[in-house]
């Protein structure tokens, strides 16, 4: 028995709708051609049925009109390891940027209250905010070093 002839599964009805509707996304199919093959591609039994509905669609989607490019997979090894470092230097310096303007606003505010106080400095409250910001910097930077 050739494989024409062979009964088809509901995954194999199922590959060739897929199939079809990337047909008719990349506009191979209109939408009337489109709903007529899928109504067969449904009522199918055999392969050769199937195989029929798609005989004249290309296997695979174009390259140059693919959502998705291909790489090999030495790149893609590569690729991660750098953005992870690169994340993690982001990450560093974004929690001490952070910081460094929290410091520059908090004792702006500080300040603009002494002048209006018109007395002695009083007690430089962003102290508290900056001191618990400051720790928890110096933890993520070791969490960051030590996780390379």
């Amino acid at each position: 028995m050739q494989r024409r002839d062979l009964r088809a599964a509901d995954s194999d009805r199922q590959a060739i709708s897929d199939r079809l509707r990337i047909a008719a996304q990349d506009g191979r199919l209109d939408v009337h051609e489109y709903d007529e093959r899928l109504q067969m591609a449904l009522a199918a039994k055999t392969f050769g049925e199937l195989d029929d509905l798609v005989a004249d669609l290309p296997d695979v989607r174009p390259e140059d009109k693919s959502r998705v490019s291909r790489v090999d997979n030495d790149t893609v090894d590569s690729v991660d390891d750098d953005d992870d470092e690169d994340d993690d230097s982001n990450d560093i310096r974004n929690v001490w940027v952070s910081l460094g303007g929290a410091a520059v606003f908090f004792t702006g505010l500080w300040v603009l209250g002494w002048i209006g106080s018109g007395g002695a400095p009083p007690f430089y409250w962003p102290l508290w905010i900056l001191g618990f910001w400051t720790i928890g910097a110096v933890v993520t930077t070791m969490h960051r070093t030590l996780k390379r």
